[in-house]
This record gives C-alpha cells, structure tokens and sequence, in this order.
C-alpha cells in the first residue's frame, strides 16, 4: 500500500524539527552570552531599578526568569532531537511499510516531544493517525487482472 501521505508529512516535519533544533540551540548561545556578560547584565539591571513601579524583590525575580529562560533553549533543542530520531525511525519503518501501526505510535509521541501545537507536531499527528487508520486492502479485493488503474474508469 502506498503511504505517501505519511511519509510526506514526516519529512516535512522532520526539516521543520531540524530548524527548531538549530533555532533552539542559537537561542540558547545568544541567551547564555547575554546572561554572561556583566555590562548588559548591570545595564539591564540599572534599567530595573530606576524604573519606580518595580520593587528590589521583582527584580530578583525577573533576574531568576531570564536565567530559566536560558535553560528553556538547551532543553528545547535535546527535546527537538528526541523528536527528530523518533520521526526518522518511523519514517524508516512507513517506508518499508513494516508495523505500520508502531510507526504511528511514534509519530504521535515524536509530537508530543516536538511540543503540543507546532505546526511539525499537528503534521506529526496526523501522520500516526493516518497510520492508524489507512489498512492495506484484503488480498481477495485486489483485482491482478487490470492493466491500470484507469482501465476500470473507462464508460461502457
């Protein structure tokens, strides 16, 4: 059975995860050079301050969120990589149209690691559910004696 609609899907959101890694760990780096240079860090800090509608403990804690913030990239991207192996072990099991039903197991959770409404993860979904639903027809229903699929259109 053909199952080019799946393996389109996966592809695509396997390039879309490939980005979202990069962007991800490009994200980070510049976050963690931002948050390691004293200069921006005492500026941005000397900016909360002035400001009068900000108490010294809100600092602290805007301070503390743009630290986690950081984290947030590095563990994005290693989530995007999990995603990304799961994705191509499907892909590679849709192509050789062997467990078709795991593969779509994988794709599912491959999206939900790929986070839950990026567009990679609704094509991710739909993919594993196309896997689920899509059956190859019984080996009785298959007529050998059509030359091509057209030959049965044609009119009386």
């Amino acid at each position: 059975m053909k199952r080019t609609a799946e393996k389109v899907l996966g592809i695509i959101s396997a390039v879309l995860t490939l980005l979202g890694i990069f962007l991800s760990f490009a994200f980070s780096a510049i976050m963690k050079l931002m948050t390691n240079d004293e200069d921006i860090i005492g500026e941005f800090e000397a900016e909360l301050y002035a400001d009068p509608q900000i108490n010294p403990e809100d600092v602290e804690i805007i301070l503390s969120v743009v630290n986690t913030i950081e984290k947030f990239g590095t563990v994005a991207g290693v989530l995007f990589i999990l995603s990304l192996v799961l994705t191509i072990i499907a892909l590679v099991a849709v192509w050789n149209n062997k467990n078709v039903t795991l593969a779509g197991v994988m794709f599912i959770v491959s999206g939900l690691l790929a986070f839950v409404l990026t567009p990679m993860s609704i094509m991710l979904y739909i993919a594993g559910i196309l896997c689920f639903t899509r059956k190859a027809p019984p080996a009785d229903m298959i007529d050998t004696n059509q030359d091509s699929e057209y030959e049965a259109m044609r009119p009386l």
